[in-house]
């Protein structure tokens, strides 16, 4: 059941729950809206005609069912008014001849009378609220069809709405497994990407430590270096990801292949230079090729003390070779001359 109570100033809803009855069945709790006064009269309108003729229609059956003879027919007394009636502070008129029940009877023809005369009169000038926009598909809002006093409309209308219900629901239920994967995923990747950045940042610290003890010159070389080797990777990714790479691309990705294949020579270990070559080559892979006159001048003298350091060293050469021959030969002679402990004693092996 329902009932609507005009509020000028505010517009709100409650309910009040209501247990089950005594006789175990489920009761329609009352449901109380305050509407404002304004609204009402923007909004509500009468109803129309053919809803006025439904209505009218179905509280004359009921008046006629009422008043029928045949019990089946008849709509049986309602428990409420007899119990109104008898708890009114007026007694109701006792006719001489007459039982309880035909006095009831009577009551109730005559209530039911009173209200049916009121409904019809004042139908026609109650404004109501606007159908919803699901019962009513033609938009309209003033517009209420003769499916709202159907009962098989309204039970179709429940079964649609409790099916949409039930696959809104499964699909909400789907969507919140997906969310949930989707969260431990992005758990575990914001956990490897702790690691990462972790690992990153120890190996940017053990760089630093380590290029301490580096001379400014071979510093600014390997940061050099790793700028070239890492141009060369991004030509080589945009290479990879142009659909339709043109010319321009193509020279420019070719340029950095090239820096990064002689900042890869630049990487490898230069072999000592003789005397005979002292002018820088033409590859540009010498320490001394472009730079300050100042650093010029010391890679000259560190490269004439190498070479004279080398000069020194070849001397030397043939006595490492005869000490080489000796010892091979003193191997030979202590493997022919001593056998078991002998040989392991003069091997060096025991004491």
């Amino acid at each position: 059941m329902g009932a609507t109570k005009a509020n000028p100033n505010s517009e709100m809803a409650s309910s009040n729950t209501e247990p089950r009855g005594s006789d175990g069945f489920a009761h329609l709790s009352p449901h109380i809206r305050h509407i404002s006064r304004s609204t009402i009269r923007r909004k509500w309108k009468p109803l129309p005609q053919s809803s006025q003729d439904r209505i009218r229609a179905n509280l004359l059956s009921l008046k006629a069912r009422r008043a029928g003879a045949n019990d089946h027919s008849r709509v049986p007394t309602m428990a409420s008014l007899k119990t109104k009636s008898q708890d009114s502070t007026k007694q109701p008129q006792r006719w001489p001849g007459r039982t309880k029940k035909q006095e009831a009877d009577e009551e109730y023809q005559a209530a039911v009378d009173m209200v049916t005369e009121k409904l019809l009169g004042r139908i026609p000038r109650m404004p109501f609220p606007p159908s919803s926009t699901n019962s009513n598909p033609n938009g309209n809002s003033n517009n209420h069809t003769d499916e709202s006093f159907s009962l098989e409309a309204t039970l179709h209308r429940i079964s649609t709405l409790e099916s949409t219900l039930s696959m809104h629901t499964s699909t909400s239920h789907l969507l919140r497994a997906q969310m949930k994967r989707e969260k431990r995923a992005l758990r575990r990747d914001r956990a490897e990407l702790d690691t990462l950045q972790t690992a990153l940042r120890s190996e940017t610290r053990l760089r630093k430590v380590q290029e301490r003890g580096l001379h400014p010159v071979t510093r600014a070389l390997n940061h050099s270096i790793d700028h070239g080797v890492a141009r060369g990777q991004r030509g080589k990714a945009r290479q990879r990801s142009a659909s339709a790479p043109g010319d321009d691309a193509e020279e420019e990705s070719s340029d950095d292949d090239e820096s990064s294949q002689q900042l890869q020579q630049q990487r490898q270990p230069q072999p000592h230079l003789r005397p005979t070559q002292r002018n820088p080559p033409s590859s540009g892979t010498s320490l001394n090729y472009d730079l300050e006159p100042d650093m010029k001048n010391i890679m000259t003298r560190l490269r004439s003390h190498l070479t004279s350091m080398q000069t020194n060293t070849d001397g030397m050469q043939p006595v490492l070779q005869a000490m080489d021959k000796t010892k091979v030969a003193l191997d030979q002679f202590v493997t022919m001359r001593f056998t078991g402990a002998d040989r392991d004693r003069a091997c060096g092996l025991h004491d």
